[in-house]
């Protein structure tokens, strides 16, 4: 008897499978929150800091003025995935970045 009305109060498969995709999606959103925006000066101030911490000498651009302002997004993702690769796969002990116009 006692096995039979505990077991009526367990969720059952139908109903546990949506909690799971929602509780799944949330979480894919709120990791890839703030991916969205590569700033090329907020990529360049992350990308010192990255390099500081994982103890390679950054020669970084002060300033993203050499880019244009309509290119400025594409170079932040460009620079993120850049160091990222430098930090994670070259074993580097020094990162150089140079920008230009051209």
């Amino acid at each position: 008897m006692f096995y039979q009305e505990s077991r009526s109060l367990l969720p059952t498969p139908l109903t546990v499978r949506p909690t799971l995709s929602r509780q799944a999606l949330a979480d894919v959103r709120a990791a890839v929150t703030g991916y969205r925006d590569a700033t090329l000066a907020g990529e360049l101030a992350r990308g010192r800091e990255l390099l500081r911490a994982a103890r390679v000498v950054a020669d970084l651009p002060g300033a993203a003025d050499a880019v244009g302002p309509e290119h400025r997004e594409l170079f932040g993702w460009v620079l993120r995935e850049g160091i990222t690769n430098v930090v994670r796969h070259a074993r580097a002990t020094r990162c150089s970045v140079v920008l230009t116009a051209t």
